[in-house]
């Protein structure tokens, strides 16, 4: 998975999801991390799965920026992209283990490319 060009967009501002997919950017990654206030976290996983729920068949690669595994917010971050079809990466921050991107490789079954951020 290479991009000339990766847009990230807070998952709170679902307003901003339409012009990143037309800005000519190879892959938009949906942050749902540091970008989005601990409380808008539960509503920026819905405003992704509203986004992931409409198919397009030209549009970038689109991914998401979840929270670590080792937090509260990354396991439901997580339980929520299992039950999506789309994204096509999933970046999780804060990956100070590999076990960590093991274990969510192990997960989606090799169907998504997981990317460790720091």
């Amino acid at each position: 998975m290479t991009f000339r060009s990766l847009l990230f967009v807070p998952g709170s501002r679902p307003e901003r999801f339409e012009k990143a997919i037309a800005s000519g950017a190879d892959a938009i990654c949906i942050d749902l991390e540091d970008a989005v206030a601990p409380a808008d976290r539960e509503k920026a996983r819905e405003n992704l799965s509203a986004l992931l729920s409409h198919e397009r068949p030209e549009r970038p690669a689109i991914g998401t920026r979840i929270n670590g595994l080792r937090t509260a917010d990354g396991v439901r971050d997580l339980n929520a992209v299992l039950g999506w079809r789309f994204p096509d990466f999933i970046m999780i921050a804060k990956a100070d283990y590999a076990e960590d991107v093991g274990l969510a490789n192990e997960l989606f079954g090799g169907k998504k490319s997981v990317v460790a951020a720091g």
